[in-house]
């Protein structure tokens, strides 16, 4: 009796772990959304494959929508109470690929890589920031720590090969960089041009606490370029030399549920 009570309680735990570990990833989603209210704002649609390696067609928070998203989530590390996913996906033809380590209160993203053209991001801003822009965008950032909602850690570099704007009247800018680490200031993100048109120098600081100030100077190195002459005089006057200091601050939101 006792033994087969042992095969009886065997084979219930066997099932169930095959019901939860095969459940297709639309009827996970769906429970999610019952449980947590704040998923409403993802929209996701055509999923298909198991909750823990599957993919869909599209994904939208709020105006941003990504394409052909495919995830693998390691089970076993729920064990230890996060999860760790490696993602993949599609923003306008575009591919991005990362890890995500997350916990109650804690994001962790490793190995972002990117390649996409600056369209893109005329595609994915707001109308009013909606410039219609030129070049090519590499990023490359090996870590990204967030805390309770705020970036506590972040490491890597954002190239912008060509860039410029693309309407009338065309403004070239050249490339631009920014390096982005982490000192007891806060996360540091310094942007600097590689001799172009634009001379450009500037630093963003992200405090633990989510207040930022960037502070900046640009100029033209080519007078000629009365394009981009005309561009920087829209922040404001120059000084002596004609260059143009650029200064503001914030507050950064949650980036959170």
């Amino acid at each position: 009796m006792k033994k087969r009570l042992k095969y009886i309680v065997f084979f219930f735990f066997a099932y169930v772990f095959f019901l939860v570990f095969f459940m297709p990833a639309d009827f996970a989603y769906g429970l999610l959304q019952k449980k947590i209210p704040q998923i409403a704002r993802i929209k996701v649609y055509g999923v298909d494959g198991p909750w823990h390696n599957g993919k869909a067609r599209g994904v939208a928070v709020d105006t941003v929508e990504a394409t052909n998203v495919s995830w693998r989530l390691q089970p076993v590390s729920l064990i230890t109470g996060r999860a760790v996913v490696d993602l993949h996906f599609q923003l306008v033809d575009s591919d991005f690929d990362c890890r995500i380590r997350a916990r109650r209160g804690k994001l962790d993203l490793d190995d972002l890589q990117a390649q996409f053209p600056a369209t893109l991001l005329t595609k994915v801003l707001p109308d009013m920031y909606a410039v219609p822009l030129g070049g090519l965008i590499r990023v490359a950032v090996n870590k990204v720590k967030i805390r309770d909602g705020l970036v506590a850690l972040a490491e890597g570099r954002i190239v912008w090969t060509g860039a410029e704007t693309t309407s009338e009247p065309q403004v070239r800018f050249g490339d631009l960089t920014v390096d982005i680490a982490t000192s007891e200031q806060g996360v540091t993100a310094i942007l600097t041009d590689s001799g172009g048109p634009l001379a450009a120098e500037g630093a963003l600081i992200v405090s633990p606490d989510g207040k930022y100030s960037f502070t900046g100077n640009f100029s033209v190195r080519d007078k000629e370029q009365t394009a981009l002459v005309d561009a920087l005089s829209l922040l404001g006057r120059p000084a002596a030399d004609g260059s143009m200091g650029v200064n503001f601050s914030g507050e950064v939101g949650r980036v959170l549920f």
